[in-house]
């Protein structure tokens, strides 16, 4: 079979090119730098960012570059000024450690973990709560690494009524915890309605 035809390879996909017009489409917006007392909002921006370059497959060798294209007013002189020295293309991982630097600070980090810490459910709803508690959680991930630890964390900052009611729960999913919780207290307040009437 030594004549025998062999096809050519398949050409290469062709190249997406993703433009700021495209990424806004999707969700991304632009920075201007001028919430930077407001570390949650900058790291929220973060976060859609990365997720909208990440929906549109951007290859991670040019999504440092289109997050600072995104980046206007104070926003892009501080890039600037903190980026002089980095060559482009500009390495995700960079620009998310200098962003990070700048406008999400490692003490506010250290305050939301100490929040989660501490955070209980008090006059909280309970889908309050759960809200809430998924969001410190983040700043708090080494302490609760496992599934496990973070239905007990979950559990421990429930008010006292529906923590004890729940101490032989399942602690292996969150979602499921968060059920059994809602279901509790749905039948507290059926009880308290009928030894009320």
């Amino acid at each position: 079979m030594a004549g025998a035809y062999v096809p050519p390879p398949p050409p290469p996909p062709p190249m997406v090119v993703v433009t700021i017009e495209k990424l806004k489409k999707n969700g991304a917006e632009e920075f201007c730098g001028d919430q930077i007392a407001e570390p949650m909002v900058t790291k929220r921006w973060l976060e859609r960012v990365s997720r909208v370059l990440g929906t549109l497959r951007v290859l991670a060798e040019q999504r440092g570059d289109l997050a600072m294209a995104l980046l206007q007013d104070a926003a892009y002189d501080w890039w600037k000024r903190a980026g002089a020295n980095i060559p482009e293309p500009v390495p995700w991982a960079t620009f998310d450690e200098l962003f990070c630097e700048e406008y999400v600070p490692e003490h506010f980090m250290e305050e939301k973990r100490y929040e989660f810490m501490k955070f209980t459910q008090g006059e909280l709803t309970l889908p309050e709560y759960r809200q809430k508690f998924d969001e410190l959680a983040e700043f708090g991930r080494d302490l609760v690494p496992t599934m496990e630890k973070r239905c007990k964390r979950f559990r421990e900052g429930l008010r006292p009524d529906l923590s004890s009611g729940l101490v032989s729960a399942p602690r292996n999913d969150i979602n499921d915890l968060y059920k059994q919780a809602l279901e509790l207290q749905t039948a507290l307040l059926r009880k308290a309605e009928y030894e009320q009437s």
